[in-house]
């Protein structure tokens, strides 16, 4: 199964049901910790899904914010909590690089066993108004040929701008200056002013500053255009590869050894849950693109970015801190 377009497609609705011994599960609330701050895109995605499977479950669900630390806070907390399936993780790619970029992260990808995916919010490639360019080609080549010359903003080490930005220098042999930013919105007044000339940023923040011309947009690092805007070409109509760009996933996990009946379930609600029209309109509002895929899938995937990431470290010599 090729997980990477499972997500343009809605492939592989799970339909598992639920096997009799984990028929009295819940019993008592599900906590599913969030490693990251209340209201943003993850956090948000998480719980519209989150509450759409709150009808079909007899005991409540509670999203507990833990974040800081760039994730690692709270994915150590799910780490700790007991494999019997009423503590759960909201978690994103970093849960793969972040113990490939780290000596000492606390934890471990086998530490989890993984459940379902929620989708994926594709970053928006943009450039400063100051560049004399206007489509992802001509970006491209203007680079190109000023090697090192441009900077390209990053945010945190692991995070998907940075591993985007890495992607796509190393996909176009583009060579540009990093420089760190605290995240997306800090970087939108350097984009103006020029200072920076390169960012990739998720769509809910670009929205504004594109439509306000702002800043210019160049693709949405995805195979297909987001809602939010319309008038930006995907990464495919731009002339390039989908794997241009990394793109950013959000999925639930629990910890290793939760019995596989009570995975089922949650994967079976969870992807029933992206079937409502109501969560996929939320979902949309905020540029998220809906994934559904069963358990295996979701394991196939995780084995994929792995060897993925661990290339890209390898072939840019980017080494654990």
């Amino acid at each position: 199964m090729n997980w990477k377009c499972s997500w343009l497609v809605g492939l592989a609705f799970a339909a598992l049901a639920p096997a009799a011994s984990a028929q009295a599960y819940p019993s008592r609330s599900v906590t599913v910790v969030m490693p990251f701050v209340a209201g943003g895109v993850v956090d948000v995605a998480t719980r519209a899904v989150l509450e759409e499977v709150g009808t079909r479950m007899p005991q409540p669900i509670l999203v507990d914010n833990k974040p800081g630390a760039e994730g690692l806070l709270g994915t150590q907390v799910a780490k700790r909590a007991s494999a019997d399936g009423y503590t759960l993780l909201g978690t994103a790619q970093y849960l793969v690089t972040t113990p490939m970029l780290r000596t000492n992260p606390g934890f471990a990808l086998s530490d989890f066993t993984p459940v379902a995916v929620i989708g994926g919010g594709p970053n928006v490639i943009v450039v400063s108004p100051t560049l004399p360019v206007k489509t992802l080609k001509e970006f491209i080549e203007y680079a190109r040929a000023r090697p090192g010359q441009l900077n390209a903003g990053t945010g945190s080490r692991g995070g998907s701008v940075h591993l985007g930005t890495e992607t796509f220098m190393h996909t176009t042999g583009v060579k540009m200056q990093t420089v760190p930013y605290k995240g997306s919105p800090e970087m939108i007044p350097s984009l103006i002013n020029g200072q920076l000339h390169f960012a990739l940023m998720p769509a809910a923040v670009a929205a504004p500053v594109v439509k306000s011309g702002k800043v210019t947009a160049l693709a949405v690092g995805a195979p297909v255009r987001v809602a939010l805007l319309p008038d930006v070409p995907s990464i495919v109509e731009a002339g390039s590869p989908a794997e241009t760009v990394a793109f950013p996933w959000y999925a639930i996990v629990a910890r290793a050894g939760t019995p596989a009946p009570i995975v089922a379930r949650w994967n079976a609600d969870i992807n029933a849950a992206l079937r409502s029209p109501k969560v996929l309109e939320r979902l949309k509002g905020i540029g998220v693109v809906p994934t559904s895929m069963s358990v295996a899938g979701f394991e196939e995937m995780l084995k994929d970015e792995q060897a993925r990431w661990a290339k890209l470290f390898r072939e840019r010599n980017i080494r654990p801190e």
